[in-house]
Protein backbone atom coordinates (compact mmCIF):
# COMPACT_ATOMS: atom_id res chain seq x y z
CA UNK A 1 0.00 0.00 0.00
CA UNK A 2 1.36 3.67 -0.76
CA UNK A 3 0.08 6.33 1.09
CA UNK A 4 2.19 8.77 -1.37
CA UNK A 5 4.27 10.55 1.39
CA UNK A 6 1.12 12.51 2.74
CA UNK A 7 -1.39 12.55 0.26
CA UNK A 8 -3.54 9.50 0.84
CA UNK A 9 -2.24 9.64 4.71
CA UNK A 10 -4.38 12.22 5.12
CA UNK A 11 -7.50 10.94 4.90
CA UNK A 12 -6.70 7.16 4.98
CA UNK A 13 -5.22 5.71 8.21
CA UNK A 14 -2.61 3.39 5.70
CA UNK A 15 -1.10 1.47 8.47
CA UNK A 16 -4.33 0.45 10.08
CA UNK A 17 -5.54 -0.85 6.35
CA UNK A 18 -2.10 -2.85 6.55
CA UNK A 19 -2.52 -4.29 9.79
CA UNK A 20 -6.17 -4.95 8.66
CA UNK A 21 -5.66 -6.61 5.72
CA UNK A 22 -3.03 -8.55 7.15
CA UNK A 23 -5.40 -10.95 8.93
CA UNK A 24 -6.93 -11.90 6.14
CA UNK A 25 -6.79 -15.35 4.97
CA UNK A 26 -4.36 -16.31 2.58
CA UNK A 27 -2.85 -12.68 2.98
CA UNK A 28 1.29 -13.45 3.42
CA UNK A 29 2.33 -9.64 4.13
CA UNK A 30 1.06 -6.22 4.08
CA UNK A 31 2.93 -3.20 4.09
CA UNK A 32 3.32 0.75 3.49
CA UNK A 33 5.48 2.18 1.36
CA UNK A 34 5.76 6.05 1.33
CA UNK A 35 6.41 5.93 -2.29
CA UNK A 36 5.84 2.71 -3.92
CA UNK A 37 6.13 4.27 -7.81
CA UNK A 38 9.88 4.95 -6.72
CA UNK A 39 12.47 2.82 -8.22
CA UNK A 40 13.87 1.61 -4.80
CA UNK A 41 9.80 0.75 -3.97
CA UNK A 42 9.27 -1.08 -7.29
CA UNK A 43 12.62 -2.95 -6.48
CA UNK A 44 11.68 -4.00 -2.97
CA UNK A 45 8.49 -5.45 -3.97
CA UNK A 46 9.98 -7.23 -6.75
CA UNK A 47 12.45 -8.86 -4.25
CA UNK A 48 9.60 -9.44 -1.51
CA UNK A 49 7.98 -11.03 -4.56
CA UNK A 50 10.43 -12.90 -4.97
CA UNK A 51 12.23 -14.19 -1.23
CA UNK A 52 8.39 -15.01 -0.04
CA UNK A 53 7.74 -16.39 -3.35
CA UNK A 54 4.54 -14.73 -3.40
CA UNK A 55 2.04 -15.65 -6.24
CA UNK A 56 -0.33 -13.14 -6.16
CA UNK A 57 0.10 -9.09 -5.52
CA UNK A 58 -2.24 -6.31 -4.67
CA UNK A 59 -0.98 -2.82 -4.94
CA UNK A 60 -2.96 -0.70 -3.10
CA UNK A 61 -2.40 3.08 -4.28
CA UNK A 62 -3.03 6.49 -6.52
CA UNK A 63 -3.73 6.76 -10.23
CA UNK A 64 -4.31 3.50 -11.93
CA UNK A 65 -4.33 5.06 -15.04
CA UNK A 66 -0.28 6.33 -14.68
CA UNK A 67 1.00 3.95 -12.27
CA UNK A 68 -0.82 0.53 -12.59
CA UNK A 69 1.76 0.11 -15.52
CA UNK A 70 4.83 0.29 -13.76
CA UNK A 71 3.81 -1.93 -11.16
CA UNK A 72 2.70 -4.43 -14.16
CA UNK A 73 6.17 -4.01 -15.44
CA UNK A 74 7.93 -4.88 -11.56
CA UNK A 75 5.95 -7.76 -11.22
CA UNK A 76 6.61 -9.22 -14.66
CA UNK A 77 10.29 -8.22 -13.76
CA UNK A 78 10.22 -11.01 -10.30
CA UNK A 79 8.71 -13.33 -12.40
CA UNK A 80 5.02 -13.32 -11.83
CA UNK A 81 2.59 -12.96 -14.44
CA UNK A 82 1.52 -8.77 -14.47
CA UNK A 83 -2.33 -10.28 -14.29
CA UNK A 84 -1.86 -12.04 -11.19
CA UNK A 85 -1.24 -8.25 -9.93
CA UNK A 86 -4.52 -6.21 -8.34
CA UNK A 87 -4.86 -2.95 -8.54
CA UNK A 88 -6.81 -1.41 -5.68
CA UNK A 89 -7.51 2.85 -6.18
CA UNK A 90 -7.18 4.29 -3.25
CA UNK A 91 -8.24 7.90 -4.58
Amino acid sequence: MCSCKETLGENLDTKELAKQSAKWGNVASSEVLEFACLPESLEYIQNKIQTENLNRVVIAACSSRTHEPLFQRAVRYAGLNPYLMEWVNLR
